[in-house]
């Protein structure tokens, strides 16, 4: 009878140990959790400002560079046409940029990056 009682102490110590171990790991990965509920959104936000960022600038380059070499390659009527549009390709340039900057600025201004 004994040793049928040392073997239940000994077998309560080792699961009573190990459940403790486990509820110790549990408090330290619970603990470790994103505890503000915004935080997905928060990321979401900044990754879509950089991403419409970097779009407004691969669009500002390739209008450019299309603009660049059509002005360069092109013939007299490209040429006077480029130049009598320059304001045009201007603004049109300044606006695609602008908007992901003001995009940008914007989101910055809520505290949404």
């Amino acid at each position: 009878m004994m040793l049928l009682k040392h073997k239940t102490v000994a077998l309560w110590t080792a699961i009573s140990t190990l459940m403790v171990g486990f509820i110790m790991k549990a408090n330290v990965a619970f603990a470790a959790s994103p505890t503000d509920p915004f935080a997905k959104t928060q990321t979401d936000a900044a990754n879509l400002t950089t991403k419409i960022q970097t779009w407004s600038v691969i669009i500002i380059i390739l209008v450019v560079v299309a603009t660049a070499v059509a002005y360069a390659l092109g013939g007299k009527a490209v040429k006077k046409w480029v130049r009598s549009y320059w304001w045009g390709i201007l603004v049109a340039i300044v606006i695609i940029f602008g908007a992901g900057q003001f995009i940008a600025w914007y989101m910055n201004y809520l505290n949404l990056k």
